[in-house]
């Protein structure tokens, strides 16, 4: 039986591999964060850059990428990162059960998923309704095109496609435009 995590975690990148840092080109690919808990598979390795075929570092190791069950508490999370990898519904409903959906606390952020998978996530997700103090908030998305305007960590990230999908508990629903 796996243990629980029990404590916060401000950062929990899914399918993540740890922080990923190499030249290409005449720019850098970045992915992960460098304080992040990495949630992936048991028998993963890093894939790309300089620590290739390496143990991913702070690893919360599962065994089913299609079914998977997070080993964390619920509302533990405060913020979700997914990173251009498949992001399937039954991830989805697992990271929305490990968020800590205090408004104005935490966001999931989901960098260049293909529209087979952010699509369903968005159908999933809009319109999820929550009371806290007495009001109600409803899971809100927006979608940037580049990370650059983010919040740090967040816009360091330099992938291909570079947009991304943000989820976040909000007073009433805002508007579905794309900044």
């Amino acid at each position: 039986m796996t243990n629980i995590i029990e404590f916060e975690i401000e950062i929990l990148d899914v399918w993540g591999e740890g922080r990923i840092d190499y030249p290409i080109g005449e720019g850098r690919h970045i992915t992960g964060f460098h304080t992040a808990y990495n949630l992936n598979h048991v028998d993963k390795k890093i894939g790309a850059g300089p620590n290739t075929d390496k143990n991913i570092p702070k690893l919360i190791p599962i065994d089913d990428y299609d079914n998977p069950k997070f080993p964390i508490a619920d509302g533990k999370c405060q913020y979700i990162t997914s990173m251009s990898s498949p992001f399937y519904i039954p991830t989805a409903i697992e990271s929305l059960r490990v968020f800590n959906k205090t408004p104005g606390y935490g966001a999931i952020y989901l960098y260049g998923l293909r529209d087979e998978f952010i699509i369903p996530v968005k159908n999933l997700y809009i319109g999820i309704k929550i009371e806290y103090n007495s009001k109600e908030y409803f899971l809100n998305h927006r979608r940037f095109k580049t990370p650059e305007s983010l919040p740090s960590p967040f816009n360091e990230i330099k992938d291909s496609p570079n947009y991304v999908d943000i989820f976040f508990f909000h007073r009433g629903s805002l508007p579905r435009e794309e900044l």
